[in-house]
C-alpha cells in the first residue's frame, strides 16, 4: 500500500483558551505526542497560518519558552520540524474558496469562525487541537456555509495521541490511502482448498478451480452453512482479508470462505469487487 500523505491543520481556537493555573509545558508535551502519533499514520506536517509563531501570545502562552530547558527544547524541535504554513497554498482552488466563501464551525452549540477548521474542510484533512479545554475533546465538529446556513460536513479532530487511534481516524486514513493490492505468489494449483465432505462440495470445487486463478486469493478455508436465501455472490468481506462467497444459483445456497491478501476491509472489498467482475 502506498503511504498516506496529508497535513493536519492547527485549530487556532484551542490556543485562545487559557487557564491561569495551567501547565504550559504539559500542554505542549501532549501536543508534541499527538503530532508524533499523526506522523506515524502518514501525516507529514501541521499547517498553521503563521507557522510556529501561531503558538505564541504574550497574554497566553509562548512556545519559545520551551527552549529554556533540555526536555522542552526536544519538544520545540519536533513541533518546529513539522510546522508548515500557511493554511492554504496560494493560487489553489482551496484558497479561492477560502476567499469567496465563509464557513463556521459549531463548538458547544455555538457557531464561530475557525480558520483551521475551514482549511481542514477545504483540504479534506483533519484538525489538531491543543488540550486546553474539554470542548476540544470531540472527535468531530460540524461545519457550515455561513451565507447559506447550510451544513457542508464534519471535520475530524485529534487532541491527544490516543484520539489519533480511534476507528474514525483509521477509517479516514484508509479511505484516502491509494490502493496497492498485494498479489499472492502461490501457483493456482498449489493453493490449498478445504471443504466439508457433504453434498455440494463438488460444486464448490468446480468454482474453486476458477477462483484459484485470481491473483489476490490465497486459499479456500472452509464451506459455509447452507443458505438457500443467499442472493449475493460476494456475501461478506472482513477486515482480515476473508470473503464469504455464495453460489447464488444453487438451490441449497452452497458457499465458501476464501482467504485473500486484503490487509483491511477496504482492500478486501476492492478484491471482492474484482472477483465479482471476473468470476460471478
Amino acid at each position: 500500500m502506498d503511504s498516506f500523505n496529508r497535513q493536519a491543520c492547527f485549530n487556532e481556537l484551542s490556543f485562545l483558551d487559557k487557564d491561569d493555573n495551567e501547565d504550559s509545558f504539559l500542554i505542549f508535551s501532549n501536543f508534541a505526542k499527538t503530532i508524533k502519533a499523526l506522523k506515524a499514520k502518514g501525516f507529514n506536517g501541521i499547517r498553521y497560518e503563521h507557522g510556529i509563531t501561531s503558538l505564541t501570545n504574550e497574554n497566553l502562552r509562548n512556545i519559545f519558552n520551551l527552549r529554556n530547558n533540555p526536555k522542552g527544547k526536544i519538544l520545540f524541535d519536533l513541533i518546529l520540524a513539522t510546522a508548515r504554513n500557511p493554511y492554504l497554498d496560494s493560487d489553489t482552488e482551496a484558497e479561492e474558496r477560502f476567499v469567496n466563501e465563509n464557513f463556521e464551525v459549531k463548538v458547544n452549540d455555538t457557531w464561530c469562525v475557525g480558520q483551521g477548521f475551514t482549511a481542514a474542510h477545504l483540504l479534506d484533512t483533519i484538525v489538531i487541537s491543543l488540550y486546553t479545554h474539554p470542548k476540544w475533546e470531540n472527535p468531530s465538529y460540524v461545519i457550515r456555509n455561513t451565507q447559506e446556513k447550510r451544513e457542508v460536513g464534519q471535520v475530524l479532530n485529534v487532541v491527544t495521541s490516543e484520539s489519533s487511534e480511534t476507528e474514525i481516524i483509521q477509517s479516514f486514513v484508509e479511505q484516502r490511502t491509494p490502493l496497492n493490492l498485494e498479489r499472492c505468489n502461490i501457483l493456482p494449483e498449489k493453493k490449498s482448498c478445504k471443504f466439508r465432505k457433504d453434498h455440494g462440495s463438488d460444486k464448490l470445487k468446480l468454482l474453486w478451480e476458477r477462483l484459484r486463478n485470481c491473483e489476490f486469493i490465497i486459499s479456500a478455508i472452509n464451506s459455509l452453512e447452507f443458505n438457500p436465501n443467499g442472493k449475493e455472490f460476494i456475501e461478506k468481506c472482513f477486515d482480515d482479508g476473508k470473503i464469504h462467497i455464495r453460489l447464488v444459483g444453487s438451490d441449497a445456497g452452497y458457499g465458501m470462505v476464501i482467504q485473500t491478501t486484503g490487509k483491511n476491509k477496504r482492500e478486501t472489498i476492492a478484491i471482492g469487487e474484482s472477483i465479482m467482475q471476473k468470476y460471478s
